[in-house]
């Protein structure tokens, strides 16, 4: 049988444990849980009146303030009034988005690509788009602006020196062709997330008809003519400049194959508004061969009927309310006498 005294020792041990669970945390407990509950505020950092002193930051969020030369008004890239500059060192390459948020005005945002002198590359209220593609070691100039036009009208009249802004600078990865993707990273461009043949890991896989390397392989038959087929799934993007213009359409890229040599006269025809380019087996700018509009013509001067084509197709500009739909082209091969 146990001892009295060690019994009665754990009966008091158990008793304690239960009124400790119960008794409310003494203010030093108290406040040690406040301390490690709250949310860690953003660093602060103040940002320079001039642009040529940007103040240096990096990745995150941050409680930014502006300088006391700032009650100059000077304006970033828009309307007139406080402004701080920053600068951000880009150390991986990927996109880039910033935003800002204050309690008393509408914070504009500012950027540039390395120097003062440079046009803006974004200039937004509230929050920039991805700035997509931005180069390892890439120097960003921020400015963030309190327009004295979007400050309400019950906060005029504070010091401008007393407007502070939360400042948040995001990245996204962007990965390279055959990489596992999510939605936390972006596909180069090219590519595509789409899941690797049945199973359900996706990869970032080349766009049908996106670029020269991705291009719709298309066989030629000479006397024949031929609809270029329209791939399914989203449309490529317009990475590519030509001689006769275009716009920030849909593109997409054709190589044109001769099942045989054959001296002749290659027409292509497409639907109206589509803009189209031919470039030589290099698919070079600079070996661009021909370009316009809705149709054109190669005669044996031009092309030797021998050598593979890269063909662009634009789609249409939109009309406002509904994308164009995809363009029908059709090309037409007929042979000549040599």
């Amino acid at each position: 049988m146990m001892p009295r005294r060690v019994r009665y020792g754990i009966l008091c041990g158990v008793v304690c444990l239960i009124a400790c669970a119960d008794a409310p945390p003494s203010e030093d407990e108290a406040a040690t849980e406040m301390l490690v509950d709250a949310p860690q505020a953003p660093p602060a950092v103040v940002g320079a009146s001039a642009c040529d002193e940007a103040e240096p930051i990096g990745l995150g969020r941050w409680r930014g303030e502006f300088a006391p030369l700032a009650v100059a008004l000077t304006g970033g890239c828009g309307a007139p009034g406080p402004v701080a500059h920053f600068a951000v060192e880009v150390d991986v390459a990927g996109d880039l988005a910033i935003s800002a948020e204050a309690p008393r005005f509408l914070p504009e945002i500012g950027v540039r690509f390395e120097h003062c002198e440079h046009p803006w590359a974004a200039c937004r209220l509230g929050a920039t788009d991805w700035i997509t593609d931005v180069a390892a070691g890439t120097r960003l100039l921020v400015t963030v602006t309190a327009p004295l036009d979007a400050v309400l009208p019950e906060r005029i009249g504070s010091a401008p020196t007393d407007f502070h802004f939360t400042l948040a600078i995001r990245s996204r990865r962007v990965l390279g062709e055959g990489e596992p993707c999510n939605d936390e990273a972006r596909c180069a461009s090219g590519t595509r997330c789409a899941p690797l043949d049945a199973s359900s890991v996706r990869v970032c896989t080349p766009v049908p008809g996106e670029r020269c390397s991705a291009a719709i392989d298309v066989v030629l038959d000479p006397e024949q003519s031929i609809v270029l087929p329209t791939p399914e799934g989203p449309w490529p993007a317009d990475d590519h400049e030509h001689a006769c213009g275009g716009g920030d359409r849909p593109e997409w890229v054709y190589r044109l194959v001769p099942r045989e040599p054959a001296r002749g006269t290659l027409r292509v025809v497409s639907s109206p508004g589509t803009l189209l380019a031919v470039r030589a087996a290099t698919c070079l700018p600079s070996d661009e061969i021909a370009c316009g509009e809705d149709a054109l013509t190669l005669d044996p001067e031009v092309w030797s009927g021998s050598e593979p084509l890269f063909l662009f197709v634009e789609a249409a500009p939109d009309d406002g309310d509904a994308p164009p739909p995809a363009p029908v082209v059709r090309a037409d091969w007929r042979t000549t006498d040599a």
